[in-house]
C-alpha cells in the first residue's frame, strides 16, 4: 500500500510537471456543490495533521528497532549476567504493643534510661509528655515523637523526644520471635 501511495503521488506530480512544461491547462476540479465550512476545514486540518504525526512517531519507533536489530537483541541478552545479590532478609513488621496478647507474646521492658531533667529550672510546672516510641528487635529506639502535642509545651516535648531517644528496652516478643512494637511511653522530669 505504501508503493501505491508513493507511486500515485510520483505520477501526479509528472503530469503536472509535463502540462507546465508544454503550456497544457490544468485539469479543472469538477465544481464544488456548496463552499466547505471553515470550522469543517479546520477539523479536516487538525485530523491531518494528526495522521502526520502519527506517521512519524511510528516511522520513529520502526526505525529505531530496525538500528537495534535481532542480532544485537540476541547479543545483549546472551551475554552473562553478575550474579544478584543474596536478598536482604525480611523484618518483621512493627506491631501495636497492645497487640500483643498471645500465649508466647511479650511486650518491650525498660531495661536502661532515666528520666530527664526539667528544661525551664525553677519553673513549679512538672508535666508528663506521652511520647510515641518505636522499639525496634534488639530493644533500641528507632522513632521517637510526640502522641499530642500541647500549645506551650514545646521545651518539654523536645527534652521528652530526646531522652526517649537514649532509652533502651527488652524487645517485644510476637510468637516466640523479637518483633518491633509501637508503644506510648510517658516521660516525667525530674
Amino acid at each position: 500500500m505504501r508503493a501505491d501511495a508513493k507511486a500515485l503521488v510520483f505520477q501526479t506530480a509528472v503530469q503536472l510537471d509535463e502540462r507546465r512544461r508544454t503550456g497544457a491547462p490544468a485539469p479543472r476540479a469538477a465544481p464544488a456543490a456548496a463552499p466547505v465550512p471553515p470550522r469543517r476545514r479546520a477539523g479536516a486540518i487538525r485530523a491531518f495533521a494528526g495522521a502526520v504525526v502519527l506517521a512519524a512517531v511510528v516511522a520513529v519507533v520502526a526505525f529505531a528497532r530496525i538500528q537495534v536489530g535481532p542480532s544485537r537483541a540476541a547479543a545483549t541478552s546472551a551475554a552473562p549476567s553478575p550474579p544478584s545479590p543474596a536478598p536482604a532478609p525480611r523484618r518483621p513488621d512493627p506491631v501495636e504493643a497492645s497487640a500483643l496478647n498471645g500465649p508466647q507474646d511479650a511486650l518491650p521492658v525498660l531495661v536502661a534510661g532515666e528520666p530527664p531533667h526539667t528544661p525551664v529550672p525553677g519553673l513549679a510546672l512538672r508535666p508528663t509528655v506521652i511520647v510515641r516510641i518505636l522499639v525496634d528487635e534488639g530493644g533500641a529506639v528507632a522513632r521517637a515523637e510526640i502522641y499530642q502535642p500541647r500549645p506551650g509545651l514545646e521545651e518539654f516535648e523536645r527534652a521528652a523526644v530526646a531522652a526517649a531517644r537514649d532509652l533502651r528496652f527488652r524487645p517485644a516478643v510476637r510468637g516466640g520471635a523479637p518483633v518491633p512494637a509501637w508503644l506510648n511511653w510517658p516521660i516525667d522530669f525530674i
